[in-house]
C-alpha cells in the first residue's frame, strides 16, 4: 500500500517545496518594497510637515509685518493730529495758521485693521476726539466748523460711542491711571515732536483687550507739563478678519487648518479660533470659530507669537491630519499597481508551475500508460501467435477464438497508435480538414457501421433517435474521418468504463444517440451521446478534456487507456467548427456535440 501512494506523496512534497519557494520569492520582493513604501511615506509626511510649518511661519511673518506697518504709521502720527484743529507754520511769514487735523475727517481713517475712532484722554479723565472741536452742541454751534448739523449730530453719536466703549471695556482702571502718573514722574527724557517746537515724551503704542468686541490701542504723551493718553479703538472681529484671516487664506493649505489665538495674560479666557477650510468644490475660505474643534487640534505643526504690543498672544497652527499631496497620491498609486503586478506575477508563476508539474506527471503517466497499453496486447498477440504457429492448439473452435483475440488486440493497438499520431498531427489536420454537408441518415449509417463490432462484442445496444424538426435529410457540416474518430472514442469510453464499474444491469447496457435542433440557433444541430454507466464526479468533469488526464491514480486504476482520447475528441470537434460539452446524468453522463447544419438542398 505505501508503494502505491509513493508517487502522490512525492508530488505533494514537490508542490509544497515549490509553494515555499514562491512564498520566499514573494517575501524577498515584498520586504524591500515595504521598506521603500514606509520610508517614502515617512519622507512625504515630513516634507508636508515642514511645508505646512513654512506656510504657517510665513503667515505669521506677514501678519507681524502688517501690524508693524500700521503701528509704525500710528507711532509716527503727530501729537496734534488728535485735535480737531492743528497749527501749521506758514512758510512765507513763519506765522502759525489754524487748519483742520487729518483725523477730523473720518474718511481718512484706515480700515485695514478695523479702526473706528481716535481719542485723547487727559490726565483729568476728560475724553476728546478729533471729530469735533468741542463736546457740547452750543460750543460747536458758536464756532464755524463748516459742518452741517446732520454731520455734527452723527459725529456726536460717534463721540458718545467712543466714550461708552472705553468705559465698557474697563479702560478707566488703575493701570491707565498708574501709566499717567508714571509718565508724569519720568520727565527726564524729553523728545522733540515733529510738528511742535515743544518738549514732549511719547511712548510706543500698547493694546488693551476689553471684555467686548473692542481693542484699544493707546500711547502715553507728555507734553506741556501734562500727560495724556492718545489712541484709537479697533473692532476686534475686523482686526482678526483683516490681519489673521487674510494671510491665513494666503497660506493655501491643502486641508482644513485651525489657527488658535491664546492670550497668555488671561489664561482663564477661552482661546479664539480661525478655521481655514476647503469646500467640496475646492474653494478655500476662512471663518472665525465660535468654539474650538478638537479634531483640528490633533496634529499641531507650528507655534508662534506676534510682535509688540501683541506679544502676549500665542498662535498655534494645527490640523486633523497632514495630507500627502497630489504627487504623493500618484506615487502611492504606482506603488499599489506595482504591488498588484508582483502579486499577480507570483500567483501566475505559481499557477504555471503547478500546471507544469501536473503536465510532467501526466506525461510520466502517459509514458507508463502507453508502455502498458502496448506491452500487454503485444505480449498476448505474440503468445497466441506462437501457440498457433507451433500447432499447440488442435481444437478449431479454440483456434478461431485465438484468431479473433489477435485481431481484436491488433485493432486496439491500431486505434491507440492512430490516436497518438492524430494528436501529434492535429495542427496539420486542421488545415487539411475536408468539411462537407452529410445527411443525418447517412451519419446514422456511418455510426452503426463503425461501432457495430465494438457494440456487439460487449453485448451493448445502440439506439439512434431523430427529434423534430430534424429530418433524416437534414445535412450536417463535418469531416467524415474526424467525426468517425470522435464517435469511436466516445463509444469506446462508454463501454470501457461501464465494464470497469462491474454494473450488472442489462437495462443500462446501452448507448443512445439523439439528433436535436439547437434552440438558440436554427443553423445548428445537437448530437447527444448518452450512456448509463457509473458517471463521473464534479471535480473530474472540469478536467476530463485535459490532455493526459486519467480518472484515479495511474498505478491503481483498472481501466485501460492513455488519457488522450477525450482531448483528441475536443480538438477534432473544434476543427469541424463545432463545440462539445459534458453533462452528468443520473445514471451515466452525456456528451453533446454542436455542429452546423442546414435543410436538404
Amino acid at each position: 500500500m505505501p508503494k502505491n501512494t509513493q508517487p502522490i506523496t512525492m508530488n505533494q512534497r514537490n508542490i509544497k517545496r515549490f509553494r515555499l519557494i514562491v512564498i520566499l520569492f514573494f517575501l524577498s520582493i515584498l520586504l524591500p518594497l515595504t521598506l521603500i513604501i514606509y520610508y517614502g511615506y515617512t519622507q512625504f509626511v515630513n516634507e508636508m510637515y515642514f511645508q505646512y510649518r513654512w506656510k504657517a511661519s510665513n503667515a505669521v511673518v506677514q501678519i507681524n509685518k502688517v501690524i508693524e506697518k500700521r503701528l509704525d504709521i500710528e507711532n509716527k502720527r503727530p501729537i496734534a493730529d488728535y485735535q480737531f484743529y492743528k497749527l501749521v507754520e506758514n512758510p512765507m511769514d513763519w506765522s502759525l495758521q489754524k487748519t483742520l487735523s487729518p483725523l477730523s475727517n473720518p474718511n481718512n481713517y484706515p480700515v485695514d485693521i478695523g479702526i473706528n475712532n481716535y481719542f485723547e484722554l487727559s490726565s483729568a479723565g476728560k475724553i476728546s476726539t478729533p471729530l469735533l472741536p468741542h463736546a457740547t452742541r452750543k460750543a460747536i454751534a458758536a464756532e464755524n466748523t463748516e459742518l452741517d448739523w446732520d454731520e455734527v449730530e452723527k459725529r456726536l453719536t460717534q463721540v458718545a460711542s467712543v466714550k461708552t466703549t472705553l468705559q465698557s471695556v474697563g479702560f478707566f482702571n488703575q493701570l491707565v491711571r498708574d501709566e499717567i502718573n508714571y509718565k508724569q514722574q519720568n520727565k527726564e527724557q524729553p523728545a522733540t515732536s515733529s510738528d511742535q517746537d515743544v518738549t514732549s515724551l511719547v511712548s510706543p503704542f500698547q493694546v488693551f483687550n476689553g471684555d467686548n468686541n473692542a481693542l484699544v490701542f493707546y500711547r502715553s504723551v507728555f507734553i506741556g507739563g501734562e500727560t495724556k493718553i492718545q489712541g484709537f479703538v479697533a473692532d476686534k472681529t475686523q482686526f482678526l478678519t483683516q490681519t489673521f484671516q487674510s494671510y491665513l487664506k494666503m497660506g493655501r493649505f491643502e486641508n482644513n487648518v485651525l489657527l488658535t489665538i491664546t492670550d497668555n495674560n488671561e489664561p482663564n479666557t477661552v482661546p479664539k479660533g480661525i478655521v481655514y477650510q476647503i469646500s467640496s468644490e475646492g474653494v478655500s475660505s476662512t471663518v472665525i470659530a465660535n468654539s474650538i474643534d478638537k479634531t483640528l487640534q490633533q496634529q499641531a505643526f507650528y507655534q508662534g507669537s506676534l510682535i509688540a504690543p501683541f506679544q502676549h498672544l500665542a498662535l498655534s497652527f494645527s490640523t486633523d491630519s497632514l495630507p500627502l499631496g497630489a504627487a504623493t497620491q500618484y506615487v502611492f498609486l504606482l506603488t499599489v499597481i506595482l504591488l498588484i503586478i508582483i502579486i499577480v506575477g507570483c500567483v501566475g508563476f505559481y499557477q504555471i508551475g503547478l500546471k507544469q508539474m501536473a503536465l510532467a506527471e501526466q506525461r510520466l503517466n502517459f509514458v507508463s500508460s502507453v508502455s502498458h497499453e502496448l506491452k500487454t496486447p503485444l505480449t498476448s498477440i505474440l503468445m497466441y501467435a506462437e501457440m498457433l504457429k507451433s500447432d499447440m492448439v488442435a481444437n478449431e473452435e479454440q483456434k478461431s477464438e485465438y484468431h479473433h483475440f489477435i485481431f481484436d488486440e491488433s485493432e486496439r493497438l491500431s486505434r491507440l497508435i492512430k490516436n497518438i499520431l492524430q494528436l501529434s498531427n492535429i495542427d496539420k489536420q486542421a488545415h487539411n480538414v475536408d468539411l462537407h454537408y452529410v445527411p443525418v441518415e447517412v451519419i446514422i449509417d456511418l455510426i452503426r457501421s463503425k461501432t457495430d463490432s465494438l457494440i456487439t462484442k460487449h453485448d451493448f445496444s445502440l439506439l439512434c433517435d431523430i427529434e423534430s424538426p430534424i429530418k433524416p435529410t437534414t445535412e450536417v457540416l463535418l469531416d467524415t474521418d474526424a467525426f468517425t474518430q470522435i464517435l469511436l472514442n466516445l463509444v469506446d469510453n462508454s463501454v470501457k468504463f461501464y465494464n470497469a464499474a462491474n454494473i450488472n444491469d442489462p437495462a443500462r447496457q446501452k448507448i443512445t444517440i439523439t439528433f436535436t435542433a439547437n434552440e438558440q440557433f436554427n443553423n445548428q444541430i445537437e448530437i447527444t451521446l448518452r450512456d448509463y454507466g457509473a458517471g463521473i464526479s464534479a471535480q473530474q468533469q472540469n478536467k476530463i478534456f485535459d490532455l493526459f488526464y486519467r480518472c484515479g491514480n495511474e498505478l491503481t486504476r483498472t481501466t485501460s487507456g492513455t488519457g488522450i482520447g477525450l482531448a483528441l475528441v475536443k480538438q477534432l470537434i473544434k476543427i469541424q467548427q463545432g463545440e462539445i460539452s459534458l453533462k452528468r446524468e443520473s445514471p451515466g453522463l452525456s456528451f453533446k456535440l454542436t455542429l452546423k447544419a442546414r435543410k436538404a438542398a
